[in-house]
């Protein structure tokens, strides 16, 4: 970065804290001192626009939402991204889709009235200035969010704080909702396993004996894994233990899966699903996931599945996103290096002491 872009920045940012502080002194927003009582909130506008991961980790999120008043009408604002997990996900009973980062206002205002009791934002400033911008949209509808350092918000009614207590996102995000309704339950309390035979019909994995899944796809490829890492740890569980090894693939990985496959007849290769909801019932009953940090490290942890995920040097969103409820073994590159560059003879021995504690 040039020098004048930095000393802009810092200009900017300087001009942006003056702001802050003087916003803070001259308005007084209206603030609840109560907490709400769920059987009076009838419809709830949750906002999730973001990728797969992030939605997983809400799941648990509506389920409470359900739990706590079960005829609450839920209406998820989610994007291109993932309005297919969207469409399938349970606890939710409707769905308006983000188009370029930005929800059609008018569209929601036909199809609900604007007529919700609640909003709740689990998203960012962009999400808060779409929602603060439409001059109808706030008048009479309490508002939440997870306290932030920016000026929206504090425009919202609830400006909860809990979520500093937790290091995970689901967590957090459920204590945001027991911070503003009224509820006999801690945070800890809160079922986040899902179950998978009641929202799939007729499902069946259809694999047999024990199974690990390898995950070989990265998503992004800053977390892409190198080829010969995959093969090191597939031979080292084909060796070490009596697994059946599932290949989850997306098309250009399907190589790569197919020479894997040759290593043994224990290993299969997953065929296209309908469902992404199936994928996660897979791992649901899997004795380990291995895989890099995608959005199927999180089936993994709500339904307790252990874990090896392989982890781009960021500790930042390491510690807003990582694993919980669940063992896992964390492997993450050393600064300034690639995913790609982690060695598995480097990690052989803590892999082969981590396989020892899920038998």
């Amino acid at each position: 970065m040039g020098i004048k872009k930095k000393i802009t920045r810092k200009i900017e940012r300087g001009i942006k804290l003056v702001i802050y502080f003087v916003f803070k002194l001259t308005y007084k927003p209206i603030r609840f001192n109560k907490k709400l009582i769920p059987s009076q909130i009838k419809k709830v506008f949750v906002v999730r626009d973001d990728k797969f991961g992030d939605l997983i980790v809400t799941i648990p999120t509506f389920r409470l939402l359900k739990e706590l008043n079960p005829n609450m009408l839920i209406v998820l604002g989610c994007s291109v991204y993932n309005e297919s997990l969207a469409r399938v996900s349970p606890y939710i009973d409707d769905i308006v889709v983000s188009k370029n980062n930005l929800f059609d206002l008018k569209s929601l205002q036909l199809k609900h009235g604007y007529d919700f009791d609640l909003i709740i934002n689990l998203v960012n400033n962009r999400v808060s200035k779409v929602l603060y911008n439409c001059k109808d949209f706030n008048k009479g509808i309490m508002t939440a969010q997870m306290d932030k350092n920016h000026l929206y918000s504090k425009l919202y009614t609830f400006n909860t704080t809990s979520h500093y207590n937790y290091k995970n996102m689901t967590q957090k995000q459920l204590s945001l909702v027991l911070d503003i309704f009224e509820a006999n339950k801690r945070v800890e309390d809160c079922v986040v396993s899902i179950d998978y035979e009641s929202i799939i019909d007729g499902y069946s994995s259809g694999i047999k004996g024990n199974y690990v899944v390898v995950n070989l796809s990265s998503g992004q490829e800053k977390n892409k894994i190198s080829d010969r890492f995959y093969f090191d740890i597939v031979n080292f569980i084909v060796n070490e233990t009596s697994y059946n090894i599932l290949l989850i693939a997306m098309e250009n990985e399907f190589e790569l899966a197919r020479k894997l496959k040759i290593i043994s007849n224990r290993i299969s290769i997953n065929g296209k699903v309908e469902n992404i909801l199936e994928i996660g019932a897979i791992i649901s009953k899997a004795k380990l996931l291995i895989t890099p940090d995608t959005s199927l490290l999180h089936f993994a942890c709500l339904n307790k599945t252990p874990l090896i995920c392989i982890y781009r040097y960021d500790i930042s969103n390491f510690e807003d996103w990582s694993p919980f409820n669940t063992k896992y073994l964390a492997i993450m590159a050393k600064e300034h290096q690639f995913v790609a560059d982690i060695e598995f003879s480097e990690n052989e021995e803590r892999i082969g002491g981590f396989l020892k504690t899920i038998d």
